[in-house]
């Protein structure tokens, strides 16, 4: 057997309720359990909705850091191209491989700086 539940509500309220009661042709007493039950489960979902998001932005955060450690490494490389093309002294450095070098380096400027924009709004067009 269940346990009575009292509640105050005003009497514009208890009007309302009693005239949805007797349109939907149920007690009061049942209208309010499909009121709580039909609350209790909207929470639910609303909080297994939020744990999914919250999931889907640590591993958003994961893939972040990587892509991160990743365009480190490549900078890290660029760099040790750009010391060798320096000890070359006065010696030209072909056109394409300059070229090359300075597209790279745009391109890694360019990915993390998109990285920051997904990390703030979380704005991806595929999800990692």
């Amino acid at each position: 057997m269940g346990v009575v539940l009292g509640t105050k509500v005003k009497e514009e309220v208890l009007e309302d309720f009693e005239n949805l009661a007797e349109e939907m042709g149920i007690s009061k007493s049942e209208l309010l359990r499909l009121i709580v039950l039909d609350y209790l489960k909207r929470e639910q979902e609303l909080f297994e909705e939020l744990q999914r998001i919250k999931t889907k932005s640590l591993k958003r955060s994961e893939f972040c850091k990587a892509v991160y450690s990743e365009l480190g490494k490549i900078g890290g490389n660029i760099n040790q191209i750009a010391r060798h093309l320096n000890r070359k002294g006065g010696r030209a450095v072909s056109s394409p491989l300059l070229d090359l070098v300075l597209e790279t380096t745009e391109l890694v400027v360019s990915l993390k700086e998109r990285l920051r924009e997904v990390e703030v709004d979380g704005d991806t067009k595929e999800s990692p």
